[in-house]
């Protein structure tokens, strides 16, 4: 049972696949996001990419601002599972 309880306890974390610019980071610690929900969005090689949450949960943390770079890999906005 205590392995179902820290697995929901556990934040996902959302990065970009290439380096890239931050447009627009459309969420707010504290704000509940369901599947699909665009997180980020991000420009790399001049095409813009939304960065969607891939489940349900509530944004915990966002370590990039609009106009900031970004690299590879880099974690964007943490989430935790409801």
């Amino acid at each position: 049972m205590s392995e179902h309880i820290s697995f929901y306890l556990t934040p996902i974390n959302l990065s970009s696949d290439m380096p890239g610019l931050i447009v627009k980071v459309p969420v707010a610690i504290g704000d509940k996001v369901t599947t699909g929900t665009i997180l980020a969005i991000v420009e790399a090689m001049k095409m813009q990419n939304e960065l969607l949450a891939l489940c349900d949960g509530i944004v915990k943390k966002i370590n990039f601002k609009k106009g900031e770079q970004v690299d590879a890999k880099q974690v964007i906005v943490e989430l935790e599972k409801e």
